[in-house]
């Protein structure tokens, strides 16, 4: 990955991070991109640019947060371990992903 690619994705990364954080403490409906910008250290036009608005936003997050647990199923799928703990990590994971989500909204 060449230098403009990886502070891209971090950047992105950054954004996402910052308004997961705000969305929970404030409510997507108080959150400004603006305050997400500050938090993340871009202009707001960046956060434009790579996500087209707050909704577009929160799609990104929601999508990174769903691929993240997915990724974490397979895993556990892939693992050695019994199946009776694999389904106890599941149903764990599925209550974190609902209950973080659910702070978000």
């Amino acid at each position: 990955m060449n230098g403009y690619k990886r502070r891209t994705e971090q950047k992105k990364a950054s954004i996402l991070r910052s308004a997961k954080k705000l969305f929970e403490q404030n409510g997507i409906d108080e959150t400004k991109i603006i305050e997400i910008a500050k938090i993340a250290e871009v202009s707001p036009v960046s956060i434009y640019n790579y996500f087209k608005s707050k909704e577009g936003l929160l799609r990104a997050l929601i999508e990174k947060e769903l691929d993240e647990s997915i990724q974490m199923y397979s895993d556990i799928l892939d693992s050695d371990i019994p199946f009776a703990k694999k389904l106890d990590n599941i149903m764990n994971i599925k209550s974190y992903l609902f209950t973080n989500i659910n702070n978000i909204f």
